[in-house]
């Protein structure tokens, strides 16, 4: 369905309440380089939305509140949202926090950062943290349009917005060193941020610098030749 023909669900008093919301537009992206497309629902799974193109763990699934279009004058699949949710106190919800929308629990992971693929859509400084809020699914299901958003009372383990805390996060949880390209899916970033990781290690405590190597290498990612 083209964008400009989309048909926005009408929200009901619900959308009001401190802890429930309604979804207003569902958007999937079944090819890489290609537009978003309106769907009226999706199925999804514990990897993700299905028809979607790949997403690391952490990344499954961009819910943006209708505040933030509405805010900075967006159209639907601006920001490459997923989920739009007539929920204003979304981005007030702890990382951890897990909402039911649909058939889906999704457990709320951290807020998506601003990035070069909306710089010419909004000013990428006025949108940070509210640039929607990434998610991860614990189950199986569907999700349609007009389906209720739940706070649950479920709160799992936090997860830090800032990149350097969430590598910290990581291997704080690791016994053993691992690849660059584990740390960066369980982190949330892309194999295209693997020549950045010596800068990313600069102010990272020194004893988490021998628990991550590159291909071949177990030593500090510093002194590593970049051969993924």
């Amino acid at each position: 369905m083209p964008l400009k023909q989309h048909l926005r669900f009408q929200p009901n008093v619900l959308s009001k309440h401190q802890n429930m919301g309604v979804v207003t537009l569902l958007l999937i992206k079944p090819e890489s380089k290609k537009p978003l497309s309106l769907v009226d629902h999706f199925i999804f799974n514990e990897n993700g939305i299905v028809g979607n193109i790949t997403c690391l763990p952490l990344r499954q699934v961009l819910i943006v509140p209708t505040c933030t279009t509405e805010e900075f004058k967006l159209k639907p699949g601006d920001l490459m949202e997923n989920i739009l949710v007539e929920y204003d106190a979304l981005y007030s919800l702890p990382s951890g926090t897990v909402v039911k929308i649909g058939d889906a629990h999704i457990r709320l992971t951290f807020h998506c950062e601003p990035c070069g693929r909306i710089k010419d859509k909004v000013n990428l400084k006025s949108i940070t943290h509210k640039r929607g809020y990434l998610g991860q699914f614990l189950n199986s299901g569907g999700i349609k349009i007009g389906d209720r958003l739940e706070v649950t009372k479920q709160r799992l383990e936090p997860i830090p917005y800032d990149v350097k805390e969430r590598i910290v996060w990581f291997l704080k949880k690791q016994e053993q060193p691992v690849p660059v390209s584990v740390l960066l899916r369980e982190v949330g970033l892309s194999l295209g941020y693997a020549r950045a990781v010596p800068a990313l290690f600069k102010g990272i405590p020194n004893e988490y610098h021998n628990l991550v190597f590159f291909k071949g290498r177990k030593n500090n990612p510093r002194n590593l030749r970049f051969d993924m």
